[in-house]
């Protein structure tokens, strides 16, 4: 469930922002309406923080060159 959401919360960058907070609107009530039917979800891993170095810069140029 958490990476649906983080996928929802991270495309509205494509999507526009009003789709994507539609989407991810509809997906918890989604999962509000599983729940009533006694659906347990597994909540899934938690997103990993951004790191605090300047690690990400370095990856992503070497990302754009392969």
């Amino acid at each position: 469930m958490n990476e649906i959401k983080e996928i929802l919360i991270q495309v509205y960058a494509y999507a526009r922002f009003p789709r994507s907070l539609n989407a991810l609107g509809k997906f918890l009530s989604l999962l509000k309406e599983r729940k009533a039917d006694g659906v347990v979800d597994i909540k899934g891993k938690e997103s990993s923080p951004f790191p605090k170095n300047d690690q990400s810069l370095k990856d992503g140029t070497q990302h754009q060159k392969t």
